[in-house]
């Protein structure tokens, strides 16, 4: 019985903790399921837009 207390727990443990890595960069966005962040990732937030965004504010 304690084998089985001790396997919840881990596992309990492991859904906490990918909660608290994935669950700040879906906050405020609006997205459905993380297929719809990646999507938009993909499609409009590149990392190469992110770098232009921000010479542009910040630099020019």
């Amino acid at each position: 019985m304690q084998e089985l207390y001790l396997f919840g727990g881990i596992l309990l443990l492991v859904v906490a903790s990918l909660l608290i890595l994935f669950a700040p960069s879906m906050k405020g966005r609006g997205y459905q399921t993380f297929q719809e962040k990646a999507e938009y990732d993909l499609e409009r937030n590149t990392p190469e837009d992110d770098i232009v965004r921000h010479a542009r504010r910040y630099h020019y």
